[in-house]
């Protein structure tokens, strides 16, 4: 085991069970029999203050779904320019790029606050796509769905912003 691994708890509290599953997006799909299921591919871990979670451009070494806490997403365009995408709280997931064949971290992740999140390990994604295979599909659909409203909010926020800079003759 590695000293990374070495931070999760394997043991889920009741209160994040199976009612509490259904209330994060990636999972909202499953049934509470596939739920129970997932408990044991799921640990905990605790993130403090300004802790970084991942850089963008890390391997994708696990998808994390918050739990309490939020957490600052960033473009890091240089070592010296680092440009925030907006900020998650619980119920979010990210991290998406572990739930992908061979893709690299897309933004970088650092905790605003205490965080709590579930890690779902990409080899334990691997290991549901032999053996759960409806379950990981359920739980891509969800992440899908996730990543599909937060582009639609970032597109319609980004035609206002232009809409607003156009009627004042800002840009052409």
């Amino acid at each position: 085991m590695n000293r990374r691994q070495n931070k999760f708890s394997p043991d889920i509290p009741e209160q994040v069970r199976s009612d509490y599953l259904t209330t994060i997006a990636a999972f909202a799909r499953l049934a509470p029999h596939r739920l129970n299921r997932l408990l044991p591919y799921l640990h905990i871990r605790a993130f403090a203050a300004d802790e970084t979670i991942y850089n963008q451009g890390d391997p994708p070494g696990a998808a994390f779904f918050l739990l309490s806490g939020s957490v600052n997403l960033f473009h890091e365009e240089s070592a010296s320019r680092r440009d925030r995408i907006r900020v998650v709280a619980a119920g979010a997931s990210l991290g998406h790029a572990a739930l992908l064949p061979a893709a690299p971290q897309l933004e970088s992740a650092i905790a605003v606050e205490p965080v709590r999140v579930l890690v779902l390990l990409r080899a334990d994604f691997d290991t549901l796509i032999i053996k759960e295979p409806l379950m990981a599909t359920a739980i891509l659909q969800g992440v899908l769905e996730e990543v599909l409203e937060n582009a639609r909010v970032a597109f319609t926020a980004y035609w206002g912003l232009t809409n607003q800079l156009t009627a004042a003759n800002i840009i052409v």
